[in-house]
């Protein structure tokens, strides 16, 4: 399972039945509907995604436990994961296309009494599971935003509790004052047709990008070059600026550097080949510098 540290789904999908799976004595999670993700097409289309793992923060600084995204066989769970004598209390996972669609304050603060998904777990437990089935819908590929949040209690050997904490897994920080985050997953677009091939060449992790100053992204694909492709810039992970969106898949495209709110390190270039799903981005981080003018 690929580790993402710090960031990188349940979503809602129409029709489908929401699930909470693998349970630890919680009810199922409600049924519904959001038609901006999947569309009632019937076909073999189905969505797939490389499986993550999310550090659970306890109280900001403490590692309570994992929040792990996966696909199979079309099959999309997140489960929520305690370790080191930590159990949950309480679970809430909010999902939506924007993250402004997860329900906020209006200072930017997540309103977790309205996350749609949220079980009470008496007596509390060390894991808990949603998943959904979506192998009836066409899915379009792109980024999910979700935030999941837990009360959790420490237990001594006796059982007792001896601490509680909120706890959130690890992303982006919401627009508000408090501690709380988000963070982001991409979802691809399967299907039983030849397999697609892409591969981010330059840059590729390890280099030196100056603000201002042009550089030509190149990647290689097995696609044709009328096919349109997404190029999106990453940082930690989350996608941070969109390049291109439905420019040709030539290989190459040329780019006028730029960075996201003047940070310098961390940066991957993301290319999607929007016709058959393939997607690969850089295999290690690269930094963007400011080097005293463009070219």
């Amino acid at each position: 399972m690929k580790v993402l540290s710090p960031f990188s789904l349940l979503f809602l999908l129409p029709g489908l039945c929401l699930m909470g799976c693998v349970g630890s004595n919680g009810p199922a999670a409600p049924e519904k509907t959001d038609t901006s993700l999947f569309q009632s097409f019937g076909g073999d289309t189905i969505p797939c995604g490389e499986p993550v793992s999310i550090t659970l923060w306890a109280g900001q600084s403490i590692d309570a436990g994992t929040v792990g995204v996966t696909i199979t066989d079309g099959t999309l769970c997140i489960e929520i994961r305690t370790n080191d004598g930590w159990v949950l209390s309480e679970t809430h996972v909010a999902v939506a296309t924007e993250l402004d669609s997860i329900p906020q304050t209006g200072s930017g603060n997540p309103k977790v009494g309205q996350f749609l998904f949220q079980t009470e777990h008496v007596p509390p437990v060390d894991s808990f599971s949603y998943c959904t089935d979506p192998l009836d819908y066409l899915y379009e590929a792109g980024d999910v935003f979700i935030a999941v949040h837990a009360k959790v209690l420490k237990l001594d050997a006796a059982g007792d509790i001896v601490q509680e904490e909120t706890a959130w897994a690890d992303g982006l920080p919401f627009p508000g004052r408090n501690w709380a985050t988000y963070f982001t997953y991409f979802v691809e677009e399967c299907s039983g047709g030849e397999e697609c091939t892409l591969t981010v060449t330059y840059p590729n992790g390890g280099e030196e990008l100056c603000v201002d100053y042009p550089y030509v992204l190149t990647w290689n694909s097995s696609g044709e070059p009328a096919d349109p492709v997404r190029i999106e810039l990453l940082r930690l992970g989350t996608v941070c600026r969109v390049i291109a969106d439905g420019t040709a898949n030539t290989g190459s495209y040329e780019w006028t550097a730029e960075s996201c709110d003047g940070e310098t390190d961390g940066y991957a270039i993301r290319v999607t080949e929007l016709a058959c799903g393939a997607v690969d981005e850089s295999d290690g981080p690269f930094r963007i510098l400011i080097c005293g003018g463009g070219e």
